[in-house]
């Protein structure tokens, strides 16, 4: 394989000039072309670049496919110098297509055979796939996919007729089982002409016109149709346009989700309005190579990416929206219907219309929220793991959107919040969207102001949550960066950070080592790269009084939760130490004026630098006390 670092033809580029200029002579060589191979088999997750002498002898066994192709070409020669010399590199440009080999396609072993997409999402073989992966994860997953109590939600959307139904009971459990919708919202929704409310809620049991529902939902209403279910759930229809039942339906989303058959995620939908079952297979360029031994399908690509999952799935509207990432870590098993293809998702398989050689793992899958069942003895051993999953949920949260329509920030979380609560002996704060058990590590969140980060979060703050919560940012958030190496002194190790209360009007009461700070300093690393690297996580430094002259030393390097936030010389502030294992190791707090001993948090700070203190004796013994945070 060459590296020949090949780009696509402009004549924009000055580079290119001597090319353009020079005669061509017409002729065509190819650099470089890859196949990318997919084998089958646990060891291998999803479609991978291989070489063809490190798959050949798995793919003569049958064990992968043949997923796409890559081909870089160019002019077979170069423009040469007066003495011969080249006057540019290798030129060209790249081209990439998906590949069906009529090796795959007409496999005899079922689990191997590549399938060409279908003109119609919901014929006859795609239904028949997607009946064969609900049941086979059914058979073959047991309770680690589909929960094992039966649960109904309060509403549901009887399709025969349709209707809109409460509280079925008295139904054979074959005949109750029901799908869940998870969709784009965008920032329109949802439409008032469309939700259900207390007072059209008596009109829509007695029939409603399918007509009359978004493009999304007329959809949803054709898969449930297709594979035999008979209920459907969805939120705009099933919760009530009226803020007591959303709040208390909320708090059983995790069991819609749970129970469900399966969920239809309208990964290629980009508004309610939208079909996620259009198809244009018959528009896409395709063109038949090989002869009538063997031949092979080749279908270009925009990107590397498109047509896999990756691309499809990940790369989707869907999968940015807040309430879609919630309901897809709540769901049983999520049938995901991009554009001209369909996927498969539960928690132990991922499979696709196409059969992209995508393999049954023994682990969960990081997209879902892991189960744990027994609350006693085994949901105290898995409760570290749990606070663990709970941090990386808020990271990947924060990160998404959120319709502009809905008023609480905190209310997706909350039903992750039930699920959890579920499996271990906490309390949860509602307010704060925080574990009291865990509060010593949730509280060290820091606020991602990188400018250069595409996935900065459009998430508003939520209404009234405490300065001490990650729901009060509008940034997108993240947790520990590292550990440290460095320790206090072990005179100050007697005394440990702890969590004394936390009072109904959201104070957090707090004991620990803390220090006066004078001064919140930026770095100026204008013209120090290295410097600049080095403190791009910690860009602040927090000055402490110093009586010999006057200049100060600094204590701390710190992270505001703002960056433009503006601190008054008159403000007292205050470094909290909570920590000696991670960074960050504290929290930056200011004086909330006029109410006497209260404090608001401003950030998080380090007193380590390189593993060393920044500063030797950061606390005196006596430092240890009393502190409220609002």
């Amino acid at each position: 394989m060459l590296d020949s670092g090949v780009t696509p033809l402009t004549e924009e580029d000055d580079s290119y000039e001597p090319v353009f200029a020079a005669p061509w002579d017409g002729r065509v060589k190819v650099h470089n072309a890859r196949f990318r191979f997919a084998p089958f088999g646990g060891s291998f997750q999803g479609q991978q670049r291989f070489a063809w002498d490190e798959v050949a002898g798995s793919l003569e066994q049958g064990d992968g496919i043949v997923v796409a192709l890559t081909v870089e070409f160019g002019p077979a020669s170069v423009p040469l110098g007066e003495e011969g010399e080249k006057l540019v590199g290798e030129l060209g440009t790249e081209l990439r297509f998906k590949v069906f080999d009529s090796v795959d396609v007409e496999s005899p072993v079922s689990a191997s055979r590549r399938n060409l997409p279908s003109d119609s999402t919901l014929g006859k073989r795609n239904v028949d796939l997607i009946k064969g992966w609900i049941e086979g994860c059914g058979a073959n997953h047991g309770h680690a996919c589909q929960e094992h109590a039966r649960w109904t939600p309060t509403r549901l959307l009887a399709l025969h007729p349709l209707r809109l139904v409460e509280r079925v009971s008295n139904v054979a459990e074959d005949d109750l089982r029901y799908a869940a919708l998870s969709y784009t919202r965008g920032d329109a929704w949802p439409d008032t002409a469309v939700q259900t409310s207390p007072e059209n809620l008596d009109d829509r049991k007695g029939g409603i016109d399918l007509a009359d529902l978004p493009r999304t939902f007329r959809d949803a209403v054709s898969v449930c149709q297709s594979l035999g279910i008979r209920y459907l759930w969805i939120d705009t229809l099933c919760i009530l346009d009226d803020a007591e039942d959303w709040k208390r339906e909320v708090l059983t989303m995790h069991k819609n989700f749970g129970h469900a058959e399966i969920t239809i995620a309208a990964t290629s939908s980009t508004t309610p309005q939208s079909s996620f079952l259009a198809r244009n297979i018959s528009a896409l360029a395709a063109a038949k190579i090989g002869d009538e031994k063997r031949h092979a399908i080749f279908s270009p690509q925009e990107d590397e990416t498109s047509g896999m999952r990756t691309s499809d799935v990940d790369g989707s509207l869907w999968k940015r929206d807040a309430w879609a990432m919630v309901e897809r870590m709540l769901s049983a098993r999520i049938i995901q219907f991009a554009r001209n293809k369909i996927y498969f998702e539960c928690r132990r398989a991922l499979r696709s219309e196409e059969n992209d050689a995508e393999t049954v793992t023994s682990k969960p899958s990081s997209n879902f929220w892991p189960r744990v069942e027994d609350r006693g003895a085994n949901g105290e051993q898995y409760s570290p793991f749990l606070y663990e999953q709970w941090r990386t949920f808020l990271v990947e949260y924060t990160s998404k959107q959120l319709s502009r329509q809905t008023a609480d920030k905190l209310l997706p979380v909350q039903t992750v919040a039930e699920s959890m609560a579920a499996a271990i002996n906490d309390e949860y704060l509602e307010f704060a969207g925080m574990w009291r058990e865990d509060l010593a590590a949730q509280l060290l969140w820091y606020a991602n102001n990188d400018p250069d980060d595409t996935t900065l979060s459009t998430m508003p703050r939520a209404k009234r949550a405490p300065t001490w919560s990650w729901a009060q940012c509008k940034a997108n958030i993240g947790f520990v960066r590292g550990t440290t190496d460095g320790a206090l002194p072990s005179s100050l190790d007697k005394q440990k950070f702890r969590v004394a209360d936390v009072v109904e009007s959201r104070s957090l009461s707090l004991y620990g080592y803390n220090r006066g700070v004078s001064e919140i300093r930026s770095v100026d690393a204008a013209g120090d790269a290295w410097l600049a690297e080095m403190r791009k996580e910690y860009p602040w430094d927090l000055i402490v009084a110093n009586g010999d002259d006057g200049e100060g030393i600094c204590v701390a390097h710190g992270a505001l939760d703002d960056p433009d936030t503006t601190i008054s010389a008159r403000t007292e502030l205050l470094y909290l130490h909570v920590t000696d294992e991670v960074h960050p190791t504290g929290l930056i707090l200011a004086r909330i004026p006029g109410l006497g001993p209260a404090w608001r948090r401003l950030g998080v700070a380090t007193i380590f630098e390189l593993g060393d203190l920044i500063m030797e004796s950061p606390f005196q013994a006596d430092s240890y006390t009393h502190i409220v945070v609002e």
